[in-house]
This record gives structure tokens, C-alpha cells and sequence, in this order.
């Protein structure tokens, strides 16, 4: 075996990156390539970088046997710095999330099919998870059967929402919000004459102020979907003290020694926050790990048929990766990079 000093090109990081890294130009054709395809390039990459890590593994043991401590020291810094970056840069470059490469035909198929059994039996399975596919992909919202029929339906089931949330209160008016939005996603402009009631609009004002006081998880998606159903935030004062308040909230969340610590709720909390503070929320990055568990928690749920996981691990992914998120009066646009 030659010498740690006789191998001065395997240690040439910049030389290796420019081989293990994609230009912009060059990942614009790798997106164009079929998922296989991806795979087999990443998975190239990947192994190139384990070769690597393994020589310098043997160069440091051999720096060690002959007394080599500082050039040992070296390597070791290369190999536990200079290697995690290029495995990072890798990820982060072909990870972020994109419908179109990522959720495959027949993940498709099984979405939809997941969506006719609910129609007509299960208007709010069929409500959340059909908004969940337009705004994962727009182009094929013909395939939901969003005819006059589905309309009648859904109108009935956000009226008994309503009607609950008028008479129950309480997290009612959450359940009543969350079925006006998805109605609004699918159907905007017949939504829109569902949601003129001066009575409601004041109903849902109060029971987001109370999340407010209560919990920021609720707020957080009261608020949100107020937005998408109003096209505004009617009120909702979200100001540079309320950010601050989230803000800490999430921190404790991606914090591991804070009691709320829950790395999935603190993703969703960012999507959420992306919505609602478009030019705040760029204040939390998500490394190399948020996007390997994502993409794992995804193939998880392919895996075991959970196609309501699915989707909403690819809704949340989706405006995660998106360049803009965009309150319209046609209900969110997720614009991709």
C-alpha cells in the first residue's frame, strides 16, 4: 500500500466535488430523466463517495502506524468534514421534492382509486385527499370527477360542518375550516358563495384567537386555512410579535432536549409558516437529515399501501421544496423551483 504522501489525488475534495456535483445546467437534464435513471446516478455518486471514505480511512490508520499524527489529524478532519459536505451537497441538490419525478404512475393510480371509494360515502376523505392531488398536480385535477354531482355533495357536507360548528362551537369551527378550505381548492369559485355569512366569518375569527391562547399547532392551521378560504387574513394580526411566538415554538420542536420535540410536527409547522410568513419562514433551512427522512417516511408509506400518509407527506414536501407558496382566489399555488 502506498503512503498517505503517495496519494495526494485521492484527498483532492475540490477535484472530487466538481465529479460528485451537478452544475445548474446539468441537474436541469438530470430532473428530465426517468426515475430509474436518477436512481442509478445517485446511487453512483453515492458509491464513489463510500470509496472514498474508505481510503481515507486506511490512509489514517497508516498514518498512524508510522507516526504520522499530524497528517493522520489531516484526514481525519477531510474524512469527518469534507465528505459529510459532499454527501450533503448530493442529497440537497437531487433530494428536494418534485410531484412529477418522486410520486410514480402507479402511486398515482392508487391515490385516485383511494378517492373514488370515498366519493359519495366519505365527502370529507374524499374533500381533503382530492385538494391534497390538485394542488399536487393541477394539470390533472379532470381525473377527481369534479362534475356537478361531487358539487352537490361536497356542499352538503361543508353546510353540516357549518351547521355543527354554529351550534357545538369549539374545535368545531377547526373541523367546519378544514372543509370549507378543501371546497375551496376544488371548487373556487362556487365556494366562494358558501362562506358570505357575516355570522361564520366572526365564528371563525374568535376560535382562531382562542387557538392563539391555546396552541400554536391549531393557530398555526386555523390561520391557514382562513387565508386559502378568504384569499386574506381578515383580521388575524399576523404581526412581528405573533412570528416571534412561532417562531420559538418551532425552535422547541427541532430542539432535542425541549419536552415538545417532534421533528415530523416541526416540517409541517415550516409548511404552514411558509404560507402564512412567505417572506419570514426562509429563516428555518432544512438540512441534508429533514430531507433523507422525508424521502424515507415517503417510501414508507409506499411501502405499506398508506396512501393517506402518502399524500400528505408529498403535499407537505411539495410546498417545502416549492420557490413560492401563493394565497389566490382560486385557493393556493404552489409554484416549484
Amino acid at each position: 500500500m502506498s503512503t498517505p504522501e503517495q496519494q495526494p489525488n485521492t484527498m483532492n475534495l475540490q477535484s472530487l466535488e466538481t465529479e460528485l456535483s451537478l452544475s445548474k445546467a446539468e441537474m436541469e437534464e438530470f430532473r428530465k430523466l426517468p426515475k430509474e435513471e436518477q436512481e442509478r446516478q445517485k446511487n453512483e455518486k453515492l458509491s464513489k463517495l463510500k470509496d472514498l471514505q474508505a481510503k481515507l480511512d486506511e490512509a489514517i490508520q497508516e498514518a498512524i502506524q508510522t507516526g504520522q499524527i499530524e497528517e493522520a489529524k489531516r484526514l481525519q478532519e477531510i474524512l469527518g468534514k469534507g465528505t459529510a459536505d459532499l454527501e450533503e451537497q448530493i442529497y440537497i441538490t437531487e433530494g428536494l421534492f418534485d410531484p412529477e419525478r418522486d410520486i410514480t404512475a402507479e402511486d398515482f393510480v392508487s391515490i385516485i382509486d383511494m378517492i373514488k371509494k370515498a366519493r359519495g360515502n366519505r365527502w370529507d376523505v374524499f374533500c381533503s385527499y382530492s385538494a391534497d392531488v390538485k394542488l399536487l398536480f393541477p394539470e390533472k385535477a379532470s381525473e377527481l370527477g369534479l362534475d356537478k354531482d361531487t358539487w352537490l355533495g361536497i356542499e352538503d357536507y361543508v353546510q353540516k360542518s357549518k351547521d355543527s360548528a354554529r351550534s357545538m362551537g369549539n374545535n368545531y369551527w377547526g373541523s367546519y375550516m378544514v372543509a370549507l378550505k378543501d371546497a375551496k381548492i376544488l371548487f373556487p369559485e362556487r365556494a366562494n358563495e358558501l362562506c358570505s355569512d357575516g355570522r361564520v366569518w366572526q365564528g371563525m375569527k374568535d376560535y382562531i384567537e382562542k387557538c392563539k391562547d391555546e396552541s400554536w399547532a391549531n393557530f398555526s392551521a386555523a390561520a391557514m386555512n382562513a387565508m386559502i378560504i378568504h384569499n386574506f387574513d381578515f383580521g388575524l394580526n399576523l404581526d412581528d410579535v405573533t412570528w416571534g411566538k412561532i417562531k420559538k415554538y418551532i425552535q422547541e420542536l427541532k430542539n432535542k432536549d425541549s419536552a415538545l420535540f417532534d421533528e415530523v410536527k416541526s416540517r409541517w409547522e415550516i409548511a404552514k409558516f411558509k404560507i402564512l410568513f412567505p417572506k419570514k419562514a426562509s429563516e428555518f433551512v432544512l438540512n441534508k437529515q429533514d430531507w433523507l427522512e422525508m424521502n424515507n417516511d415517503l417510501k414508507t408509506a409506499r411501502k405499506n399501501h398508506d396512501w393517506s400518509k402518502f399524500i400528505w407527506q408529498a403535499v407537505m414536501m411539495k410546498i417545502l421544496a416549492a420557490e413560492e407558496v401563493k394565497v389566490t382566489d382560486k385557493g393556493l399555488e404552489i409554484v416549484m423551483k
